[in-house]
């Protein structure tokens, strides 16, 4: 009897679910095709690992005892397999290194992978990092940021990507075993104690970009969140619905004040199978998020999603408020809500963090058709998108066809999980 696979998944990250959510899919699947999977993870990532019910080994702030503690675990295990998820979190995190270090893994003899949730590649330079590059000095020296060489392959999620990968030793898969061709979402409105009235829309806020603009950095802009709640709030206002709005935030702040037509319920977090029932059920899918693992899964789901941003920059925003209405049509109304966040700001206009870059990154790509991008700060064209997706029934139609040929196209793809399996074949082979 042929001895069972084990894959082990190293989950680095601590500002994001992306990574994790992933990782945490990818071994689900395998469970389901007679893999053992086990994870190795800090706090953030166990709540998620937890709800799929997986072994796994809470990492620490110290490194020697993270060395110990990953190696007693692949002493125990055997793996057949190591994919971390993913490698280049240790070049977002300043401190990671100073509590994980991986190095020692190239001498395992099994093989070693990583998921490449943002497509970066083997090597990228670190200024793909800045938002707004124009704010900062130039660099003396280009500091380009590589993998390490033990690392096999990279395996990129499609979606968001399913072009061919700049490397052979890399790879591009599905994230999602199901096809979704023919998938139809079926609203779970009523389950989840929503009138059949209402819109639900489905606000998600990612924990990263909530550090990011609350810390003490450049980009700080601490109001930023209550400030995107009362624009949105703004837009509700002018439709003739009723909205139920779900916000799922890591933050115990109160973003949104409820009305007689905007039901809110606001909360910090959420076991994946009901995030994926509101998700599934919504009209409307909102982030400021263009990363967002959300994104992705709402399209695959036929789910309208409206990705928010902010390509103003801040030397723009040095002209204070003129800059707003010198590039967008807003009224009165519309600049009172943003003065009540902005006053007190260093820099005028909200820095989104890879709001610039990944725009242009994603505009050449087939997903770019399946979901909609708007500028936050222009009132009419955010009005007129999100009435257009709430009632427009022509609109949400021709939005669907684009999502439907989307998903056509790529459903033949091999699957992520079908490709860490092939890898850890292999590797049992080698044993």
């Amino acid at each position: 009897m042929a001895e069972k696979l084990h894959v082990v998944f190293l989950s680095p990250g601590g500002l994001g679910s992306g990574e994790i959510v992933n990782a945490v899919l990818v071994a689900d699947q395998l469970r389901k095709k007679g893999v053992d999977c086990s994870f190795l993870t800090f706090p953030y990532g166990a709540r998620f690992v937890k709800t799929y019910e997986f072994e796994h080994v809470l990492l620490k702030d110290d490194k020697l005892t993270n060395i110990n503690l990953m190696k007693k675990h692949m002493e125990k295990t055997h793996p057949d397999a190591i994919v971390i998820a993913d490698y280049y979190l240790f070049h977002m995190s300043k401190s990671l290194s100073d509590y994980l270090w991986v190095g020692w893994m190239k001498d395992l003899g099994i093989p070693v992978v990583s998921f490449d949730s943002l497509c970066l590649g083997r090597e990228y330079p670190k200024a793909i990092y800045i938002a707004n590059p124009e704010l900062f000095p130039k660099p003396k020296f280009n500091i380009t940021y590589k993998m390490p060489s033990f690392i096999q392959t990279l395996i990129s999620p499609c979606p968001p990507f399913n072009s061919e990968p700049r490397d052979e030793r890399d790879s591009c898969g599905r994230l999602y075993e199901e096809t979704f061709i023919a998938y139809k979402s079926e609203p779970a409105k009523e389950e989840l104690g929503i009138n059949p009235d209402e819109k639900l829309v489905f606000h998600i806020i990612p924990k990263w970009a909530l550090m990011t603009l609350e810390g003490g950095s450049l980009m700080s802009f601490p109001d930023y969140y209550p400030m995107l709640a009362s624009v949105l709030s703004h837009h509700f206002k002018k439709l003739d619905e009723k909205i139920h709005l779900v916000c799922v935030s890591p933050t115990e702040k109160k973003l949104y004040t409820e009305t007689d037509k905007l039901k809110v319920n606001q909360v910090e977090f959420l076991p994946f199978d009901v995030y994926m029932k509101y998700m599934t059920s919504a009209d409307l899918v909102i982030t400021d998020n263009i990363l967002s693992a959300t994104t992705w899964k709402a399209v695959l789901h036929r789910v309208p999603v409206l990705v928010l941003g902010n390509s103003l920059t801040a030397k723009d925003s040095r002209s204070k408020f003129d800059t707003i209405s010198e590039h967008f049509t807003v009224t009165d109304e519309f600049m009172e809500v943003l003065c009540t966040y902005m006053k007190d700001s260093i820099l005028n206009l909200p820095i989104l963090s890879f709001w610039t870059v990944f725009t242009k990154h994603f505009a050449s790509m087939d997903i770019a058709k399946t979901f909609l991008i708007q500028e936050l700060f222009d009132e009419k064209g955010t009005s007129e998108i999100i009435s257009n997706i709430l009632i427009d029934e022509k609109f949400k139609k021709e939005l669907r066809k684009k999502q439907d040929a989307y998903v056509q196209k790529i459903a033949k793809m091999p699957t992520m999980a079908d490709i860490v399996l092939s890898i850890a074949g292999n590797g049992n082979s080698q044993k």
